[in-house]
């Protein structure tokens, strides 16, 4: 956890936005379905994730991958 503190410490001092800012951020994005909260173990890593929208892990989603491709094209 102190690992996540430490970054959204520093993402809301480079964006210049309030940790609940951050976090309401986050929740939206995940709502639309560009990113997904990742909680749970793989082999002996633990995911410390939260139940908290806004907090732990995330990985972007296809859905995510297809902006960012469509977002690249020229008009």
């Amino acid at each position: 956890m102190d690992y996540w503190e430490e970054w959204k410490k520093e993402v809301c001092c480079d964006l210049n936005i309030d940790r609940e800012d951050l976090s309401m951020i986050l929740a939206r994005i995940e709502a639309s379905g560009l990113i997904e909260r990742v909680i749970g173990t793989r082999g002996s890593k633990r995911y410390i994730g939260s139940i908290n929208p806004g907090m732990g892990y995330y990985k972007v989603t296809p859905a995510f991958e297809k902006l960012m491709k469509f977002l690249e094209l020229e008009p």
